[in-house]
């Protein structure tokens, strides 16, 4: 399993799961994607 952030300094996340996802020796292997970004929508639940 590949744990990631959505907001990275060299590349975005979503970059990086099409990456791993073209690669057919890579594209088996589960993602999951978090982020640390806060919004209003977010915080008011």
């Amino acid at each position: 399993m590949i744990i990631t952030d959505y907001n990275m300094p060299s590349v975005d996340g979503l970059a990086l799961t099409q990456f791993i996802s073209n690669d057919s020796q890579q594209s088996h292997i589960p993602i999951l994607m978090v982020s640390s970004e806060v919004s209003e929508v977010n915080t008011s639940i």
